[in-house]
């Protein structure tokens, strides 16, 4: 409740209002603290998927090349299954 909506381009502002008990209570970080926070979450999600990303390239490039047979099907060719 007594949040704020602007919808598109619209001029209008809509106000959220409701019983009292569903009012939230108010923040202790200002909105640059929580947009500074959000910014960095993003920022280490993406750090994340990059580590990720290359440690799965590092590992695609040290298998060499499968030429299409992947390993089950060499394992039965060398009859080596672990």
């Amino acid at each position: 409740m007594g949040h704020q909506i602007k919808v598109g381009n619209s001029s209008r502002l809509y106000i959220v209002s409701g019983p009292l008990e569903d009012v939230e209570e108010e923040s202790s970080e200002s909105v640059t603290e929580l947009r500074q926070r959000r910014l960095d979450k993003e920022l280490e999600r993406k750090r994340m998927e990059a580590e990720i990303r290359k440690e799965e390239e590092e590992e695609e490039l040290s298998t060499g090349i499968s030429w299409g047979i992947g390993t089950s099907f060499s394992c039965l060719l060398l009859q080596k299954c672990v």
